[in-house]
């Protein structure tokens, strides 16, 4: 599909992806207050804006036959306090949501590397709620669900902030200091847990 026609289908179809952005906060919200889980922020979540899809399919050079095809066109991130809350979490979602996909972006770094830790999934609605008439029509969507510490967010945030998109630019000293701050907080999750 061509992307002015992507852009059209994308008006059209955001009013689903916003109910399903509240639907999937609001889940999580629940999971988290019934399981006696510590937020270290509030849950943040997000649409991505028209002109973001249209930069990440000319980057990635993407060609997607549906704006329901991108996995992140609706993005959930649950930053928790403790790095024990973030296990439970992710035995919830796997209990709870459908999940297309996992990463446990702590897989990338070798034994002595330091850096961008996460827990990303791709989820979508279990069947059986899609009969609930707030959710019907939602069933085919996905979200992108990220779940970190707020250590770890911390780390994100600024790595994201001082090198994103344009990694190889960024000076060798200031990319070994970066992932030693990231060192710094992993070791302020041990002691926060």
């Amino acid at each position: 599909m061509d992307i002015e026609s992507l852009g059209r289908e994308y008006q059209d179809f955001s009013s689903k992806a916003e109910r399903l952005r509240i639907a999937i906060s609001d889940q999580l919200m629940a999971l988290i207050s019934e399981n006696s889980l510590t937020l270290g922020v509030p849950i943040e979540s997000r649409l991505k804006t028209w002109s973001s899809v249209a930069e990440k399919l000319e980057r990635k050079q993407l060609k997607l036959q549906s704006i329901r095809e991108l996995p992140d066109l609706v993005g959930v991130r649950v930053i928790l306090l403790f790095s024990s809350d973030v296990g439970k979490a992710v035995g919830l979602i796997e209990q709870v949501f459908e999940v297309v996909s996992r990463e446990d972006t702590v897989t990338r770094l070798g034994d002595s590397q330091f850096g961008y830790q996460s827990q990303h999934f791709i989820v979508r609605l279990p069947e059986s709620w899609l009969g609930v008439p707030t959710l019907s029509g939602l069933g085919q969507l996905t979200v992108e669900l990220q779940i970190r510490t707020l250590a770890q967010h911390i780390w994100a945030a600024a790595s994201h902030k001082l090198q994103y998109k344009q990694e190889a630019g960024v000076p060798p000293p200031l990319r070994r200091t970066i992932n030693r701050v990231s060192a710094l907080l992993e070791i302020v999750d041990l002691g926060m847990s």
